[in-house]
């Protein structure tokens, strides 16, 4: 007699069927996925917003994915962090590089930030680039503000003085070259801008293309006698384009002009009698001829700087070469050959 198979027993310990498994593993969630791979790709918006929602479908749905979600955001915030740094460092790059040119250092070369509008700050860059000027002398004021007129004079001299140590070849500058002064008004001086900024430019508006602080093939001889000679030729310089607007500043320049064409024939007359090693044979006359032709220009300096009482003044002496002695600057230029 045939028997009717028994079906197993199902106990209580017995592995569920794999439907039932099924039903019960919860699903991951797709907006956590979505959160981390925005992250990867620093998505920051994308995933902060996914990432969030999907952390609350997570709870609300019990899906998988929390940890994805939570690396999502916590890469945002590495990201985030990362941008912050990088906002601060160019800031702090744009500051020690763009400014007020009384902000930078002698030596540094600049493009206006808006043009010639020097009130709108410059762009520090590399002498080595086309630029529109270098920082070459700064005059810094003691005591309480002297009045516009009063801080422009005292500039025009001791900015030129100072310009002139810095300049390693005041004869190399071309006839378009000028040194211009940025003297600080009332306001600056409230403001705690208590010093007067030499610039060298160019009047035609181009741009300039060295370093008037470097000179690649300067030799003992030559720095030796342009250390001595460097200040005057500024002063010259200077007088040749000062006009009647600035006649003050020019009697004021006359003054230092007379005083350091003194110095200088003195300095002048004792090199000559033991002149530098490397200048051409006859250097030691040529340096007594400009120590002649520069006493001769201290009186005509020291004429005009009386005369100078009003633009008309300034104007005739300066049209008739009375302002300086062309033959010291010859005598100048000729030096400068024989080095």
């Amino acid at each position: 007699m045939s028997q009717t198979p028994v079906p197993p027993y199902v106990g209580a310990g017995a592995a569920p069927a794999p439907a039932e498994v099924a039903a019960a593993r919860p699903k991951t969630s797709a907006a956590a996925v979505v959160a981390l791979v925005a992250a990867a790709l620093a998505l920051v918006p994308v995933a902060v917003v996914v990432g969030i929602v999907a952390l609350f479908r997570i709870r609300r749905l019990r899906l998988r994915g929390k940890r994805a979600a939570v690396v999502a955001l916590s890469l945002c915030a590495g990201w985030m962090a990362l941008a912050m740094v990088g906002i601060i460092g160019a800031a702090a790059y744009v500051g020690s590089s763009q400014g007020p040119v009384s902000a930078f250092a002698v030596g540094k070369c600049f493009d206006y930030v808006n043009g010639q509008n020097s009130r709108s700050g410059v762009h520090i860059i590399d002498c080595g680039q086309p630029h529109a000027g270098q920082i070459v002398g700064r005059h810094t004021f003691s005591g309480s503000f002297p009045g516009l007129q009063k801080a422009t004079e005292e500039s025009v001299v001791e900015c030129t003085v100072d310009a002139a140590r810095h300049i390693v070849d005041v004869g190399r500058l071309d006839d378009v070259a000028r040194v211009s002064t940025y003297v600080p008004t009332q306001s600056m001086w409230d403001n705690d801008i208590k010093s007067t900024t030499c610039v060298l430019t160019n009047s035609d508006g181009q741009p300039r293309y060295d370093d008037a602080l470097l000179r690649p093939d300067m030799t003992p001889a030559r720095a030796s006698v342009l250390s001595l000679t460097s200040e005057s030729a500024l002063f010259r310089l200077k007088l040749r384009y000062a006009t009647g607007a600035v006649w003050q500043d020019a009697a004021a320049m006359e003054t230092r002009l007379a005083t350091v064409d003194r110095t200088e024939a003195a300095a002048l007359t004792h090199l000559a009698s033991a002149p530098p090693a490397g200048g051409r044979g006859d250097l030691p006359s040529l340096l007594r001829t400009l120590a002649t032709e520069d006493l001769r220009e201290a009186v005509l300096a020291e004429s005009a700087a009386t005369q100078a009482t009003s633009p008309d003044a300034w104007r005739t002496l300066a049209v008739t070469g009375k302002a300086t002695s062309l033959q010291a600057r010859t005598a100048y230029d000729a030096v400068r050959a024989a080095l």
